[in-house]
């Protein structure tokens, strides 16, 4: 695949040597990135002036008919043998929307002039104009660094969040009002390929990070340091309760620290090796996961173990149902209920 110089011939760029065979191309309206679509449904948009790929997505793991980007140069168009329509944010690397309906291959489809809508045709004889509008997403941030979004956090989606990245500032966010509350330190890596991720509580005024084996405490919007709370080993796990600034913190030698408002932390039973994820329950129990696939509960007040049991799995992410009782967990493989 090459870019070549009109009228001149020059070959501007060459950006792909091997792959699967190539059916679709085409340049975007600003000049500065063009798409190629191959046989196995892989789309690649490339930088025309350094050859970069800039993004790769195969949402409809299909071959590829129809090929484009939107006017504005951020989202790719793409419709095929599947029967479905694909529109995908360059930036984002994900899937704006997937549609559906026709019972036949999708031979062409086009944006409208504002990206809000699609016109396909189908072999079936249809023609379909879909809106093309994102039904799940509500509010994005900017970009930060390709080894940002890989969120393992204990708590579910909430108004205030932070973003965390490898040597560059952690970014907390208002999302409903789409506001950037405070730039604090950069989280610290753990090991070779994972870091613990920030947490910012339930209110949107504490904001706490791993950093080595410390856990650093925040106040906002002003980003006043307030309280370091100190592991003997590298912190791998923090998150706050769903209401108020109570915090549960986890570290790779097996430690589990619960800390309450203007109080010392609390050391609950350990493990013998990392911990993965904890958190608080909405009842005020503590739930830990290890890399050797252990999940333990515990009752803070008592500083006792309440239950222990070995998981099918490594879970990274868990997720409490709203009363506590149940608990999603999941790994790379898994999803545990």
């Amino acid at each position: 695949m090459s870019v070549w110089g009109v009228p001149g011939g020059a070959r501007i760029q060459h950006l792909r040597e091997i792959g699967e065979a190539i059916d679709k191309v085409a340049f975007a309206p600003n000049g500065e990135l063009v798409v190629t679509a191959s046989r196995d449904g892989i789309e690649q948009v490339w930088n025309v002036q350094t050859g970069e790929l800039q993004s790769q997505f195969n949402h409809l793991r299909s071959k590829i008919l129809s090929l484009e980007f939107d006017p504005s140069s951020r989202l790719v168009l793409a419709a095929g043998t599947s029967g479905a329509v694909a529109v995908s944010d360059i930036a984002q690397t994900m899937p704006v929307t997937v549609l559906e309906g026709p019972t036949n291959i999708v031979k062409v489809a086009h944006f409208n002039p504002n990206s809000r809508q699609v016109i396909g045709a189908s072999w079936d004889g249809t023609a379909r104009v879909w809106d093309v509008t994102s039904s799940y997403r509500r509010w994005s941030s900017p970009p930060i660094s390709a080894d940002c979004g890989r969120v393992k956090s204990f708590e579910p989606d909430r108004r205030f969040i932070a973003v965390g990245c490898r040597e560059h500032a952690t970014h907390i966010w208002d999302t409903a009002r789409g506001k950037l509350l405070a730039e604090l330190p950069s989280v610290t890596q753990v090991d070779d390929d994972r870091f613990a991720f920030p947490t910012v509580s339930s209110a949107g005024d504490r904001a706490a990070i791993a950093r080595g084996n410390t856990v650093e405490m925040y106040a906002l919007p002003d980003g006043k340091l307030i309280r370091t709370i100190t592991h003997a080993a590298a912190v791998s796990t923090v998150a706050f309760a769903s209401a108020g600034h109570d915090l549960v913190s986890g570290s790779v030698d097996g430690s589990v620290l619960i800390t309450r408002d203007n109080r010392e932390p609390v050391a609950l039973p350990s493990f013998s090796e990392g911990i993965d994820v904890a958190g608080l329950l909405p009842d005020g129990r503590v739930v830990a996961t290890t890399a050797s696939r252990r999940l333990r509960v515990y009752d803070p007040g008592r500083n006792a173990v309440l239950a222990e049991l070995t998981t099918t799995s490594r879970v990274q992410l868990l997720r409490p149902s709203a009363d506590g009782r149940r608990l999603i967990g999941a790994s790379r493989f898994w999803v545990t209920v």
